[in-house]
């Protein structure tokens, strides 16, 4: 049996140790944000928690709530979400948290967001000590587990027996096997990503790994929480990483999907289903499970990508609100009649570049140390570097690329069809397909 798959980890929370610079950075952070909600809560405009940025060391981050008196931030990129406690209240719970972001953990990386957050962000106010709190180790394959029923699962393990099912007549679409703290999710993705802000995303990082977009993706999923890791014997973030497969495949064995046909209907009736075999499929997934190749991509920090976004019309009004607060907030006096001014002249403007329309791209080229342009061809080619300074060929996702880098891309993809193998050829396909696409919506534009 040969089956597509994906190994990794789809989301990772965990708690970090403070040590004593912790409690100033706190209350630097708290200050911060307390002179920026007095200044909001003095101007007519609404605001929403977002509009306060604070900094950490040189590291921008939003503001999004107070939560069970943990102040919760994101970073500018939404790559991750940092939670952090008044060091003098209830002294018993960490006082930081982390929270890894999915655009992250499947654009630069889970080693690279680690890197960041625990060496360079966090390092001067943590002892280094992370513990960890909640992982789904996942496997996305290119299998179609529709024909699956909450009848075909098994376990030897009291608390894993409460199945839910969800789906219609003809097929399923999502699988709940077990409660908190650890539990399968079994489900159709392509239908995920419809409902999904970070479809194209994932649609780019399955066509790099060589998925046919057009063919079914399941996503095979163990939510592990904290107590389970404590059962397990694992209690830090290296233990996890360190342990990862034999987790899952643990897990696999603790949760098995049988074949029915391997069994009487007596034994069913008696409920000595542990006696059917496990169906070959998941006994490929489970001994096939490795995460090595899923935190062996490493960049250098300062090459992270910035996020790219279509600016629309309330990005707009937001970043005109942030403006005129950032104004008051720096003694500047805005008249009714200047703000007037500056509104008859933005309505100007507009008509002006409505009629004449720039040429400009839609999207800036993220920038990136280790580019390569060939001198025989022009193409531009990116590359990642292994801590042996060796350069491997890496594919950012289309949208995130410039649209002169898009149209290389192009190029060189097409040059690559035209001596591929079979196999080959039908990735090289899925993967032209989506980056026509994506300069096809630029030129749109233009």
């Amino acid at each position: 049996m040969q089956v597509k798959s994906i190994c990794g980890i789809d989301t990772l929370y965990y708690f970090a140790q403070s040590n004593e610079a912790y409690e100033n950075a706190f209350f630097d952070l708290q200050s911060q944000l307390e002179a920026q909600t007095k200044l909001h809560e003095s101007d007519a405009y609404t605001y929403a928690n977002s509009a306060m940025i604070v900094k950490l060391g040189t590291t921008a981050l939003r503001y999004l709530a107070k939560d069970k008196g943990v102040y919760w931030f994101r970073d500018i990129n939404e790559y991750f979400k940092l939670g952090f406690k008044n060091p003098n209240i209830a002294s018993y719970q960490h006082n930081i948290q982390i929270q890894l972001q999915g655009v992250g953990i499947y654009t630069i990386g889970l080693k690279n967001l680690l890197t960041f957050i625990n060496d360079e962000l966090l390092k001067e106010i943590t002892t280094g000590l992370f513990e960890i709190s909640r992982a789904d180790l996942n496997c996305f394959v290119q299998y179609d587990f529709g024909f699956v029923t909450k009848e075909m699962f098994v376990s030897k393990k009291k608390g894993y027996h409460i199945i839910s099912e969800f789906g219609n007549s003809k097929r399923t679409q999502t699988i709940y096997v077990g409660k908190k703290p650890f539990f399968l999710r079994l489900y159709d993705k392509k239908i995920e990503l419809d409902k999904s802000d970070k479809a194209e995303i994932m649609q780019d990082y399955f066509t790099y790994h060589g998925f046919d977009l057009k063919e079914p993706i399941f996503n095979l999923e163990f939510e592990m929480h904290r107590v389970h890791f404590k059962n397990m014997g694992i209690r830090t973030l290296e233990g996890l990483l360190s342990n990862a497969n034999n987790l899952f495949k643990t897990a696999m064995d603790d949760i098995r999907l049988i074949d029915l046909t391997t069994i009487s209907k007596k034994d069913m009736l008696n409920n000595s289903k542990n006696r059917a075999k496990t169906l070959e499929i998941w006994e490929y997934i489970k001994e096939n499970y490795s995460i090595t190749e899923f935190l062996q991509y490493e960049i250098d920090l300062k090459r992270i990508p910035q996020k790219r976004y279509v600016y629309d019309l309330p990005k707009f009004i937001t970043d005109t609100h942030e403006l005129i607060h950032k104004a008051l907030n720096n003694n500047i006096v805005l008249s009714p009649d200047l703000i007037t001014k500056i509104s008859d002249r933005a309505i100007d403007l507009y008509g002006e570049i409505k009629e004449n329309p720039s040429n400009s791209s839609p999207r800036i080229a993220t920038k990136y140390d280790v580019v390569i342009r060939d001198k025989e061809d022009d193409l531009i080619a990116r590359y990642k570097c292994t801590k042996d300074d060796e350069l491997i060929p890496y594919q950012l996702p289309f949208k995130l690329l410039g649209t002169k880098e898009l149209q290389h891309t192009i190029k060189r993809l097409s040059k690559q069809l035209t001596t591929a193998t079979h196999d080959e050829a039908k990735t090289l396909t899925q993967q032209l397909k989506i980056a026509n696409n994506e300069l096809s919506k630029r030129l749109e534009v233009m």
